[in-house]
């Protein structure tokens, strides 16, 4: 009899498994989170962007180009990696924590352990997904306003003509010239 019980066991893990690599090819790929996704993640970018001094006056052309080339940057291998990784941890987490509120006791019904890891899968997907487009945007905006902003992200309007590096990084400050 232990041996039955084990084989389930085993078989609702693999298809638990499963199920979480489907939700994951879903997000990522598939139709369910691709409908809208695009804009969703184009206006969070232009909400980035307005957190950036001075680039609520650039015209809106201009931002959204800014956007699109953060977003295109998402599409590459390095995050998406980051991402299901992310969302493999996140998923084990929520595994652990919903058994661990099993074994104490908690009056959870067997069907919400799929549903659980899901949304902990899916809630550090999203989120390591918008570091990472955070980080893009600073890098977009440094590439198209260089003498605006340290490649560290630091805005350098305001600043004196006579500091001639960045006061976060120490960078040289590529509006002022060569200390001299």
């Amino acid at each position: 009899m232990p041996r039955v019980a084990n084989a389930i066991r085993v078989a609702r893990e693999a298809a638990l498994w499963v199920w979480c690599t489907v939700l994951v090819g879903l997000q990522s790929e598939g139709w369910f989170w691709v409908i809208g996704r695009h804009a969703r993640e184009r206006a969070f970018i232009r909400r980035l962007l307005l957190e950036y001094p001075g680039m609520a006056e650039q015209p809106n052309a201009r931002l959204n180009h800014i956007a699109d080339r953060a977003l295109g940057s998402l599409a590459r291998w390095p995050g998406r990696i980051a991402t299901f990784a992310a969302m493999g941890i996140g998923g084990l987490v929520a595994k652990a924590a919903w058994s661990f509120l099993f074994a104490w006791g908690a009056p959870l019904p067997p069907w919400t352990r799929p549903p659980a890891v899901a949304a902990g899968a899916i809630v550090v997907g999203e989120a390591v997904r918008r570091a990472y487009a955070r980080r893009d945007v600073t890098r977009a905006i440094v590439s198209f306003y260089p003498t605006l902003f340290c490649p560290c992200g630091y805005c350098l309007l305001g600043l004196p003509d006579d500091v001639a590096r960045c006061p976060e990084c120490g960078a040289e400050r590529a509006d002022v010239g060569p200390p001299g």
